[in-house]
């Protein structure tokens, strides 16, 4: 269904910019999915949305209109990755 609200996800959220790790926008996080965007939620109030490229699969579009992807490991663990920047989602496994 279009448009549906995602429930939100506890997470932890790691930021890197350049290799080096963000304090401010790393500890608790909130993660929300649905057809149209994910949606994070930083430690420091900052929110992330990404929009699926329609043609790349994994490939997405952020608030800014930079490119990224995303890795995905055990389902638990996703780093989103911009050229010089990465945000690490470990979500708590339900």
């Amino acid at each position: 269904s279009q448009g549906t609200v995602a429930e939100e996800k506890k997470a932890v959220c790691e930021f890197h910019n350049h290799g080096d790790l963000k304090k401010d926008k790393t500890g608790p996080c909130t993660y929300a999915s649905n057809d149209e965007e994910i949606r994070i939620k930083l430690a420091n109030g900052e929110l992330y949305r990404f929009i699926e490229e329609k043609k790349r699969k994994g490939h997405y579009i952020d608030q800014d209109g930079n490119r990224l992807d995303v890795q995905e490991s055990g389902g638990y663990n996703l780093t989103y990755r911009w050229k010089n920047q990465r945000l690490i989602v470990m979500l708590a496994e339900s």
